[in-house]
């Protein structure tokens, strides 16, 4: 899965138990909205030619590849970044949120995580702590 020196079971482990935020955008970085763009503000943004950044937790590979597909539909370059921090200033993070996540449902998003791979996007970055 990874080679990052440690046994299988537990370099999986580490691979897993990290934080994880995904932002698949158009173009550059000039639009954010932390709140999260609508489906047709996206759309509007990319018939414009605009460039945005949507800014949304896309663990599941196949849920950003339909992002992926709607933005390349327009023409748009994809750049997908892929953020990570240590497990335990990922549940520290989480427990200061004004709206955090139950842990439990936190593992289990964990455990469905699907690191992005670079084929997924024009441009895919990886930036991890």
């Amino acid at each position: 899965l990874f080679d990052n020196g440690l046994s299988d079971g537990v370099g999986e482990y580490r691979a897993r138990a990290r934080s994880f935020s995904l932002c698949v955008h158009g173009l550059l970085d000039i639009g954010i909205n932390y709140e999260g763009w609508t489906l047709e503000q996206a759309k509007e943004f990319l018939r414009r030619k605009q460039p945005f950044i949507w800014n949304a937790t896309n663990i599941i590979r196949e849920t950003r590849r339909k992002l992926t597909a709607l933005c390349t539909g327009y023409g748009a370059r994809v750049h997908i970044l892929y953020l990570e921090v240590p497990y335990r200033e990922l549940l520290e993070r989480n427990r200061t949120r004004q709206r955090h996540i139950p842990e439990n449902v936190l593992e289990e998003m964990i455990r469905k995580l699907e690191i992005p791979g670079p084929w997924e996007a024009w441009e895919v970055q990886y930036l991890t702590d």
